[in-house]
């Protein structure tokens, strides 16, 4: 059973107002409005269904009144904060003031509520403790319920209009009124953290996406370093076929052809014999040492690594020039000498395949080689007068035009996350661009054939 204030009461605790009798059946009514009303709530706005059903429970039971407010005290901070909301019963004429209007009026219901027992005020005229006459004038006795959130206040324009089994009712009331707002704010509580778990969901599917997209990238790269090593291996194969075939025809084939000398030396008997056979041996000599010095060219230039790109550049135009006739002019446009040696080895090979393409296919008379760079890459173009081609009938793959190494070029730039093209035209020559970043990234690089 709750409490009641009754030191601060005018009369005894056994005086009470006159009840109208009320049946069980009415009460029960009664608050079966207020709790379906209650429970209805959705938001504080929602308490005007609350006072109605009040009201027309009140009015079923016979009990008094002129005028229902709800005071909502949040004292978290510092400075407690009211929300208040009151309900006149219009009937009586009577209209309702601006609920706690003044400061006196929010320190009585802060007092009444932190002392969390019933308070009645049978007559403020003869009995004025808060000094709420000032404000609450004509009401003449008033009822405040506290509860976990605030307080029930009911008033009357009468003197002692309440009894004791009125309070016990009015208390239920602000229980079920309690409940509703407690209701509210675990409704928010419940949607705020339904938001989290929306941004949290949303954040998985995000992270899971990337996740996703990771996992096709590290396919993508594994299949590409997977192809790239197949290609190493045949690349590396050939080479070593192509050596072996120089070796023969021309390291062995000339040894051969020295130790023949060699032995028409031995039996030459006359001394002028014997000259011609050592010059033969000498001019022999001379070849196999331009012939050794060509290979260690090819397989690994050392003006490359000594001196730098431009020069093995131009040994490598020297080189196709002699060996297929069309004029070769290098344009460098940037600090050449500050490439890493990975880059300059790549657009050296790049460049003697594409040179050997030239030779090869094109027919060319004029070929032009430039070397730009801007502030995140190399790009290197080589152009000739050829014949063309259409590109969309070629590819870089293995086994078209060009053989494998186009394919190693497009692979080998796909790594280091740069990307190849070829433009050509029958007829209009053709146009070959290595764009190469200066520092390595992710495979990204692609071959577009226009």
């Amino acid at each position: 059973m709750h409490q009641i204030d009754a030191a601060k009461e005018l009369r005894p605790i056994a005086v009470f107002a006159r009840e109208t009798p009320f049946s069980a059946a009415q009460y029960r009514w009664a608050m079966t409005q207020v709790r379906r009303a209650v429970w209805e709530m959705s938001s504080s706005s929602d308490i005007e269904q609350v006072f109605k059903a009040m009201m027309n429970g009140l009015i079923e039971l016979g009990i008094p009144f002129n005028e229902i407010g709800v005071n909502l005290i949040d004292d978290t901070s510092k400075t407690p904060r009211f929300v208040t909301f009151n309900q006149a019963f219009k009937d009586k004429g009577y209209k309702p003031r601006p609920a706690l209007s003044s400061a006196d009026g929010e320190k009585v219901v802060l007092q009444l509520w932190r002392a969390q027992t019933v308070s009645y005020r049978r007559d403020l005229l003869a009995q004025d403790l808060y000094s709420e006459w000032a404000w609450m004038e004509p009401v003449r006795c008033i009822v405040d319920v506290p509860f976990e959130m605030g307080t029930l206040a009911v008033n009357n324009l009468e003197p002692d209009a309440f009894s004791r089994r009125h309070l016990d009712i009015l208390w239920e009331m602000a229980q079920l009124v309690n409940g509703g707002f407690r209701r509210i704010e675990d409704l928010a509580a419940l949607e705020k953290r339904n938001q989290v778990l929306e941004e949290e969901i949303a954040r998985h599917r995000q992270t899971g996406q990337a996740l996703r997209t990771s996992e096709k990238r590290l396919a993508l790269h594994q299949q590409q370093l997977r192809r790239l090593a197949a290609q190493l291996a045949r690349s590396e194969a050939q080479e070593r076929r192509r050596l072996a075939e120089d070796l023969h025809d021309r390291i062995s084939q000339t040894l051969a052809l020295t130790q023949m000398r060699l032995d028409l030396l031995a039996q030459a008997p006359e001394m002028a014999e014997r000259a011609a056979a050592i010059d033969g041996i000498s001019a022999l000599i001379a070849q196999m040492d331009e012939d050794i010095r060509s290979m260690t060219f090819e397989l690994s230039p050392p003006v490359l690594y000594e001196l730098g790109l431009e020069p093995a550049l131009e040994w490598l135009a020297e080189k196709a020039q002699d060996e297929y006739g069309f004029n070769v002019e290098i344009e460098a446009q940037g600090p050449v000498q500050t490439l890493d040696e990975e880059l300059r080895t790549l657009i050296f090979r790049a460049l003697r395949e594409l040179l050997h393409n030239v030779g090869k296919h094109a027919q060319a008379q004029q070929v032009h080689i430039a070397l730009l760079r801007d502030k995140n890459e190399w790009t290197v173009v080589i152009t000739d007068d050829g014949q063309g081609f259409r590109p969309e009938e070629k590819s870089t793959r293995p086994n078209s035009m060009g053989g494998s190494g186009l394919f190693h070029i497009r692979e080998r730039l796909d790594f280091i996350g740069g990307r190849f093209t070829i433009e050509s035209e029958p007829g209009r020559g053709t146009r070959c661009c290595l764009v190469a970043p200066l520092e390595a990234s992710e495979p990204m690089g692609q071959v577009e054939l226009t």
